[in-house]
């Protein structure tokens, strides 16, 4: 958040209209690009498979509850549907930070609040990549279209992924270098930056988002390599030491105070900032029935109802496709920022961290 700050003290000194603008909003696409490529690497495939996709069955029907009542609500108050998008997003990294300070990493609790947000953020891309096929299908024959290469692009990532599989088997010696620590020549990050804008290439000829590839590619790695943190520790100190923030700092740069300090804002951010909330703790309720006391229930909801970086992500991915404007966008973002510092500070409280 201290970069989106610095972004905004940029664009008020003029940054948004400077020459570097458009080398600036580069930068920050690699950086979006790569957060998501690195979100994708979050995703915990061995902790799915060893407890079988039945145990994912209530974390999938919470994420798709929370979208319905998103959608519900921004179709009730005039909103577009991509506000409740934004409003059902799921991520990981601030819930999976706040579990393990509250020593439940390994407590059925944890485990299933990082079920329920990785399950949440697979099925957020999936919905953002179709929201953006129904945004550009003019027809009912285009909007097939697109779902049938969305569809097919589905497959290439299930082959490329076991293509994977099978050269891990094939080459372990070559899989563990490109892993392994101390390698001067950085394999391992080259293996996986070159592996996000292939994944980017080929969503682009899917006539899917480009920058969702990069979350594919990301998935596929997740799901093929047993030590996936690896590729993380070698990747992110490159990502997130550069590139996100970057991207961070382009979203400040890119928010007009002005239109945020409108009449009505101030209102239609707090509906955001609760709306948020509340779609992510009436489905959770269903946590009751199962003996989780409502305290538990309402951390897990705030912790849900916290996802800065992904929020951000869809906002600026719906305002290049001019589905909402730059007032809404700001809205969002500044909506996500607020969450994210109250409720997670809330939950830890309510966990004992």
């Amino acid at each position: 958040m201290v970069e989106i700050g610095f972004g905004v003290v940029l664009g008020v000194l003029g940054a948004r209209t400077s020459e570097m603008a458009p080398f600036l909003r580069f930068i920050a696409d690699l950086g979006l690009a790569l957060f998501l490529f690195l979100a994708g690497l979050e995703v915990d495939a061995d902790g799915l498979c060893r407890e079988g996709w039945r145990a994912a069955v209530p974390a999938l029907a919470v994420t798709i509850v929370s979208f319905l009542l998103a959608e519900v609500a921004a179709f009730l108050l005039g909103w577009s549907p991509w506000v409740g998008l934004a409003l059902s997003a799921t991520s990981v990294p601030l819930l999976l930070s706040v579990v393990r300070e509250a020593g439940l990493a390994d407590a059925p609790l944890g485990r299933e609040m990082v079920r329920t947000a990785v399950v949440g953020e697979v099925v957020s891309v999936g919905l953002v990549a179709f929201a953006e096929i129904v945004h550009h299908a003019n027809t009912v024959t285009h909007g097939a279209t697109g779902v049938l290469r969305l569809a097919g692009m589905l497959v290439l990532v299930v082959l490329g992924t076991r293509l994977l599989a099978v050269l891990r088997w094939w080459f372990p010696e070559g899989v563990q270098h490109l892993v392994g620590a101390g390698d001067p020549s950085e394999s391992g990050v080259r293996a996986g930056f070159g592996l996000a804008l292939l994944m980017i290439a080929v969503a682009g000829l899917a006539g899917v988002e480009p920058l969702l590839g990069a979350f594919a590619g990301g998935l596929m790695v997740a799901f093929t390599l047993e030590d996936r943190h690896a590729v993380q520790r070698e990747f992110a100190p490159m990502a997130y030491g550069f590139f996100v923030p970057v991207f961070f700092v382009d979203v400040g740069v890119r928010l007009d105070v002005g239109e945020l300090i409108e009449v009505g804002r101030p209102a239609a951010l707090a509906g955001i900032v609760a709306l948020m909330l509340l779609t992510k703790l009436v489905p959770s309720l269903a946590g009751l029935v199962v003996g989780r006391t409502f305290r538990t229930v309402l951390a897990s909801a705030m912790l849900l109802a916290a996802p800065l970086t992904f929020l951000i992500a869809v906002a600026t991915l719906a305002h290049r496709l001019d589905a909402i404007d730059s007032a809404t966008e700001g809205t969002l973002i500044l909506a996500g920022m607020i969450a994210s510092l109250v409720y997670p500070s809330l939950a830890r409280r309510l966990l004992g961290a």
